[in-house]
Formats: structure tokens, sequence, C-alpha cells
């Protein structure tokens, strides 16, 4: 088998086939977004708002190359892509940003306009640096005292000139800024005119960016670059940019903070996991057999998914730890079909549960809780059912006379055998019990009763979580 395709989140420029690989569907959403940003000309900031894991770079990528190549009049658009967190190491991110214009309008039409761009970038950093310089100096006990020894021996004249030289400095630099927008609104007139067409910034990764380094990208975004045919479009997750924005001023409302630099935010439409793991399953090149262990293990895997939230990129780490496994004669055994996808999710989700687990010391409504507690809507929890009875089923065997087991069995048989739930001791039972009908918790506790031979389910235990270090670590 194949352990680990390609990675094709980034498709090359020129691609003739942009959309291979579109395991999610995903081109008609482009379309959407290909329809709204080329009829733009103000100035407009947008932000794809999606969580870690959910193919925003796969889906931005292709959005630039499509942009790219969808030609009005025989001319395609102008598109930029620009991944933030590879450049989070420079100090002012205006430089990484005029850097990615220069990188991908030299040598073009536009390479006249965009040099004059970037001549007026030195003279804004320079200025900036002299003006926080400044107050870092006085700022500061140590730089301030020599301040003091430098400055003590001039003359109140000189005093002046030095404050005249300081607000001279402010007001030059905010005729560069002036500038700089002037300049990049020429830029973006003359790609309008030959494209028809705005011109398409992305900045992806923000959010995985240093907090300073993500902030100062949005300000010089909505403060130097707010001009007319140019826009901008963000791949972030808000939830992490807003601690970003927490990092760096307290507890302040990042929810408004953020809305003063989106004009619009949008998102990816919600992926299909079934559809998503068995594409991905087919990638591997896998043997038949390995294909049959695998729909049993989803009939586990696709709930608990579903219940803790996977992101597609731990959808995809946990596809491969499954295909691996199942190429082993592990994947054969019935524990396995049940107890690779609950230690799996624990180990991702619930360390504590997934180490008590190992060592035994797991009471039986502390492990369904942790994996099932949310099942509580009737069509989620009967999803779930067949996990619940095999797992009820191994803690109720009693094969040394474990009292702990022989009490929850007579629990399960007395709930078997009632009419209602009144007077039924619900004492260590999961509190997903508590939530569901009486009737589903009646006929999952009949089912659970019956053996369908877990009796080796305590020695496949240690064998699965071997196989989980194991694949995890390559």
């Amino acid at each position: 088998m194949i352990l680990k395709p390609t990675d094709n989140s980034i498709v090359p420029v020129g691609a003739e086939k942009i959309w291979d690989g579109d395991i999610l569907r995903r081109e008609g959403t482009a379309d959407l977004f290909m329809d709204i940003i080329s009829n733009r000309k103000e100035a407009i900031t947008m932000c794809l708002n999606s969580g870690w894991g959910t193919g925003k770079t796969f889906f931005l990528t292709r959005l630039c190359e499509q942009y790219r190549q969808y030609k009005a009049n025989g001319i395609g658009g102008q598109a930029i892509y620009f991944n933030a967190w590879e450049d989070d190491n420079l100090s002012d991110p205006l430089i990484a940003i005029i850097g990615q214009l220069w990188k991908n309008l030299k040598g073009g039409t536009c390479e006249e306009c965009v040099k004059t761009v970037t001549q007026c970038v030195p003279k804004i950093i320079n200025r900036a640096a002299f003006n926080l310089g400044l107050g870092l100096l006085k700022a500061t006990p140590v730089a301030g005292k020599v301040m003091e020894e430098l400055t003590k021996d001039l003359s109140p004249d000189d005093l002046k000139t030095a404050s005249a030289k300081v607000f001279d400095n402010y007001c030059q630099l905010t005729e560069d800024k002036a500038d700089l927008r002037k300049r990049l609104g020429e830029l973006g007139a003359k790609i309008m005119a030959e494209t028809g067409r705005p011109l398409l910034f992305v900045i992806d990764e923000l959010d995985r960016c240093r907090p300073t380094f993500a902030i100062e990208t949005l300000e010089r975004v909505k403060h130097l670059f707010g001009v007319p045919n140019i826009v901008f479009l963000f791949g972030v997750d808000c939830a992490q940019l807003r601690q970003s924005i927490r990092a760096i001023y307290g507890e302040v409302d990042a929810d408004n903070y953020l809305n003063r630099f989106f004009d619009v935010e949008m998102s990816l439409p919600e992926a299909n996991e079934e559809q998503f793991l068995w594409m991905l399953h087919g990638r591997h090149e896998v043997q038949n057999s390995s294909g049959d262990y695998f729909q049993y293990l989803m009939k586990t895997l696709l709930p608990l998914v579903k219940l803790h939230s996977l992101s597609l990129r731990e959808l995809e780490k946990s596809e491969r730890i499954i295909t691996l496994i199942t190429e082993s004669n592990l994947a054969a055994n019935s524990e396995c079909y049940v107890l690779l996808p609950a230690m799996l999710i624990l180990k991702m989700r619930n360390r504590e549960v997934y180490r008590k687990l190992l060592i035994g010391d797991c009471p039986y409504a502390e492990l369904i809780d942790a994996l099932f507690e949310e099942a509580q809507e009737h069509a989620l929890f009967m999803q779930c059912r067949r996990g619940i009875e095999y797992l009820t089923q191994w803690q109720i065997q009693d094969p040394q006379g474990n009292e702990s087991k022989a009490a929850l069995r007579d629990k399960l048989e007395k709930i078997s055998n009632a009419e209602s739930p009144d007077g039924i001791d619900m004492t260590g039972l999961p509190k997903l019990f508590e939530k569901i009908s009486f009737g589903d918790l009646q006929s999952c506790a009949k089912s659970s009763l019956e053996t369908r031979g877990w009796n080796h389910a305590e020695e496949a235990i240690p064998i699965i979580a071997a196989a989980l270090n194991c694949v995890q670590r390559r």
C-alpha cells in the first residue's frame, strides 16, 4: 500500500486540471467566490473563516489558479497567494506583502507600476522605526538614563529642534503612506483596465503566525492597502486569531476588533466525513481484504468522528492509522472493530481516560461517557449503539469473579426486565443513559447481555495501543 500519498494541497501555477483530487467537491464553492470577487471594484477585505485542517489551503490555492486561468477578453486575472506563516520571521509584514507584489508582477505589464510601489516602502519602514525607536528609548529605564545623559547639555533651542524633527518625521510618514496608497491605486486601476477584474491577494495561514505579526499584517492591509480594485482574502481560523488578539491586548472584545478588518466573512461548506474517509482510503491502494476490515471499522468510527468533531486533518491522520493497522492480522479480530476506533478517539481527545484504559482502571461509566455522552439525539444514539453494546459486553464479562462487573450485569438485567425506569438505580451507569429514552436504554441493555466473544478484549488493548504508538510516530 502507499503509506502517505503526495501532498496535493498546493496546486502548481499553470496546472491543467486545477480541481483534480477535490475530494470534498468544493469547485462549486470556488465558482461562487469567483463571481463575488470578479465584480468588486471598491476596496474590500474578505475573510474565509474555517478551522484548522478543514482544507483552506487546498481551496485557496486552487481558487487563485482558477482566477488566473479564467479569461475575460482573452486575458486571465491577476491573483497572488501568500503563505504568511513562511514569512512571520520578518520584522514588518509590509516587506512581505510588497515583496509578494514584486515577485508576482515583475516582468509583466505592471512592472513599472509595482516598482513605484516598492520605492515607497523603505521610507515608511524607516520613519516608523525612527518614531518607534524614540518611544522605546524613553520607555526603557536604562535607555531613558542614556537619553538624559545625551540631552542634559543641550540648550532649550536644541531640544526644540530635536522635537521638531520628531514631528516633521511624523508628517513625512503620513505623506509617505498617502503616496503608497496612491501608487497602489494606480496599480489596481491598471490591472482592472487590463483584465476587467480586480487584483486578488490571498493571505493564508495567518492564524499560525506570531500574534504580533498576525495583527500587524491585518493593520497594514487595512490602513495602507484599502484602495479600489484590490481584493484581499484572508484564510484564517478566527477562533485562533481571537487568541492572538487577546495575547497582545488582553481581555478585549476580540470579535469587534476583527470586525474592523473584515468587510465580508465567508466559510467553507461542511465536509461529508464518510465520503472523505473512503476516498482517502482508496488513495492508499489497499488490498481487498483490508477494504472489508475498513468497512467494519467505519461503522464505529463515523459516529465518533461526528460526536468529537474531528477536523479534516485529524480525519486524514485517523484514516492513515486505521489503514496501516488493517494491513496487519490485528484487524481480523472482532475486538479491533470497536476498540481501535474507540482507543484512537480517546488518544486524540481524552488522554486521561485513554491512560486508565491501558492500565485496566477505567470505570464503565467513565469510558462510555468519554466516548458517547453527546449522543443524546435518537438518530445519533442509534448510530452509536453498536459501539456502546460491544463495550458494555466487554465490561460485564466476569472471568475472574469481579464484583463491580457482576453488579453492573445485575443492574442491566433489571433494566432489561423492567417495565419503566421507576425504581431503577442509575448509579454507576453512564450519564448518557440518563438523557435517552428508557426504551432505548432497555433495548441497549438487552443486546449488551448477549455474549459475542469479547473474552480477549483485555489482551487486545495493549496490542492495539502498541500499534497506535507505532504508526503515529511514522
